[in-house]
């Protein structure tokens, strides 16, 4: 994964992208994605429309590495626990069917391993969707 390293000074002096930068979001874009995910195409019946919501959130925030945005989408009696999902840069692919399992939902998101050292290997999250007390479907583990 290449790294831009910009110190406190103005980095257009140098010619090199801030970290919010078009240049260093498309970077980071071409390396972690879920646009290949057709999202609008999901009919799964185990999934209804909120938890596709929560799992593309959920995805999108992983891809960005937004960890504020990250732990919107999971459950609040989650930590950090699944902060470190954050760091593996993943191409996602697909959402492959999902399953019912002791009255939880595990929906698994197909992938690329996009790490310099993994030749694009093929991987998976699976995401458990547990009900809370309300009656709406939460992320209570991802793995």
């Amino acid at each position: 994964m290449k790294m831009i390293t910009v110190k406190q000074r103005s980095s257009s002096s140098y010619g090199i992208p801030g970290p919010d930068s078009v240049a260093a979001t498309n970077e980071l874009s071409t390396q972690s994605s879920s646009n290949n995910v057709k999202w609008d195409e999901i009919n799964d019946p185990l999934v209804n429309k909120a938890m596709k919501d929560k799992l593309k959130a959920s995805v999108d925030a992983i891809v960005q590495k937004d960890v504020d945005a990250f732990h919107k989408t999971l459950s609040p009696d989650i930590g950090s626990e699944h902060d470190y999902l954050l760091d593996n840069p993943v191409k996602f692919t697909a959402l492959g069917k999902a399953v019912e399992e002791n009255g939880r939902i595990l929906v698994p998101v197909k992938g690329e391993n996009q790490r310099t050292d993994s030749n694009g290997a093929e991987m998976t999250y699976t995401f458990y969707f547990e009900k809370d007390k309300s009656g709406e479907w939460q992320i209570v583990v991802i793995d």
